[in-house]
C-alpha cells in the first residue's frame, strides 16, 4: 500500500521527465487525472479535481504559507485521498503546467479548502 502511495505520489508530483517532455501541460495534467482515478480505484480512494483558479490559488498559498514557501501562480488542482487520512495534490498553473505536489494529511486539506471557499 505504501509503495503504491509513494508511486503515485510521483506520478503527480511530475517526477515522470519523459512523459513531461512528451506531451504538452494540458496533455500531461489530463494524463494525472487519468492516473489518479485508475490509482484511486486500486486503492479505495477518492479523486478531486479543483478547476476553479480562485479557490486552488487560495488553498495553494495556504499550503504554500504552511510548508514555509513563496506563492507561486496556481489555476487547479488534483487530490487523491487515499485511505488513512492521507492526501496527494498535485497543483498546476495558468497554462496546465505542473507546479508542485504535496501529501499531507486530507483533514488539514479538507480544512484549507473549506476556509479558502
Amino acid at each position: 500500500m505504501r509503495m503504491l502511495i509513494a508511486a503515485t505520489a510521483m506520478t503527480l508530483a511530475g517526477c515522470l521527465p519523459a512523459l513531461a517532455e512528451d506531451m504538452s501541460c494540458r496533455e500531461a495534467k489530463g494524463r494525472a487525472l487519468e492516473q489518479a482515478h485508475e490509482v484511486a480505484q486500486q486503492i479505495k480512494g477518492e479523486v478531486v479535481s479543483i478547476e476553479d483558479a480562485e479557490l486552488a490559488q487560495r488553498t495553494a498559498d495556504m499550503m504554500f504559507d504552511a510548508l514555509g514557501k513563496p506563492s507561486q501562480p496556481v489555476a487547479s488542482m488534483i487530490v487523491l485521498k487515499a485511505p488513512g487520512g492521507v492526501a496527494l495534490a498535485a497543483l498546476f498553473g495558468p497554462g496546465g503546467c505542473f507546479v508542485v505536489g504535496v501529501r499531507l494529511p486530507a483533514a488539514v486539506l479538507i480544512e484549507m479548502i473549506g476556509r479558502s471557499a
